[in-house]
């Protein structure tokens, strides 16, 4: 983590990844900190650092030495002195040199697994971080309307996971959000309006289809729960446990009929696990996807389907082109 943040204070970073330790720095307290600390121990270099304005036909000398070099007349060059046979190479150089590339072939291998381990754990903040700005968007529009969350609707054009974001960005909420998860090369789509949703359902069916796989980018949305009667609802404060899980990492399906991944850790993360956002802020860290005492899945509901879940105790976090179906 610190060579991305010596990259940011010296500069030297991509867009990419300034604006994602940009985000991070704004979000961490922690990071701030140690931003600081490097900042501290940069400053002896940059009193050290000369501010020599360079002669004003620089440009013009150096052109003229390389023409020099290359079209002027050779010059001799005198021959190496020999080696002064008072100072024979010695076996101890060469023995040094054979112990530091042992050395080095041992501690390579084992040296790169931790570079790779720190920066997938890098990663994995900046994602919670994601998520934590996420929550603070569902927190404005639940304190907006009494307590709730956005929902999915039973019918189209608002029956898909990803409804959230149109629902967030037509009151305004989802500014400065980031639905890219850093560790995922997959990116969202630009968010639309709740209204600009159900104009493009109206007028083009075929881009309204590819939004709904894409509007809720690198995350998970609960697709809601049904009551006895099997009516359709969503989840609200104060209603419900604290710790019941609101989003996370998307999972690696849309259809329960994808073979070999109703069981898969979400692939943001390779396939590691992932980070899950609770009704209580507090975003953490699963390498499995069974939560609680029942051990109950997040991305299928109690029945072991990828439907709305069963009571309102049942989250289904669902990757955001997941549609629910109408009762029958």
């Amino acid at each position: 983590m610190d060579e991305h943040l010596v990259g940011y204070l010296l500069k030297a970073l991509d867009s990419d990844t300034e604006r994602q330790v940009g985000d991070y720095l704004r979000a961490s307290l922690k990071g701030r900190t140690r931003l600081e600390l490097l900042r501290q121990a940069l400053e002896p270099l940059e009193a050290d650092k000369e501010e020599i304005d360079p002669p004003a036909d620089l440009h013009l000398r150096t052109l003229r030495r390389i023409a020099e070099t290359n079209f002027g007349s050779p010059q001799r060059v005198p021959p190496a002195p020999p080696l002064s046979p008072a100072v024979p190479i010695s076996w101890w150089r060469r023995a040094d040199v054979l112990v530091a590339a042992s050395l080095l072939l041992i501690c390579l291998p084992l040296a790169l697994p931790l570079l790779s381990s720190a920066h997938r754990a890098y990663k994995r903040e900046l994602c919670e971080n994601n998520l934590r700005g996420l929550f603070m968007a569902l927190m404005k529009y639940s304190d907006a309307h009494e307590g709730k969350l956005p929902e999915v609707g039973e019918k189209p054009p608002t029956n898909f996971a990803g409804v959230f974001v149109p629902v967030l960005h037509q009151e305004g909420y989802l500014d400065g959000v980031n639905l890219n998860c850093p560790a995922n090369s997959d990116r969202a789509s630009q968010p639309v309006t709740l209204d600009e949703l159900k104009t493009l359902y109206a007028t083009d069916r075929q881009r309204y289809e590819q939004l709904t796989h894409q509007l809720g980018g690198c995350y998970a949305f609960p697709l809601g729960y049904r009551d006895p009667q099997g009516n359709l609802h969503g989840f609200q404060r104060g209603m419900t446990s604290a710790f019941l899980p609101i989003a996370a990492d998307r999972p690696p399906f849309e259809r329960a009929a994808d073979p070999g991944l109703l069981e898969a850790n979400s692939q943001n993360h390779g396939g590691l696990g992932q980070n899950i956002l609770y009704l209580n802020g507090q975003v953490k860290w699963a390498g499995h996807r069974r939560m609680g005492a029942g051990e109950e899945d997040i991305y299928l509901n109690q029945r072991g389907q990828l439907k709305p879940g069963i009571n309102d105790c049942d989250p289904v976090l669902a990757a955001s082109g997941v549609r629910v179906e109408p009762e029958h």
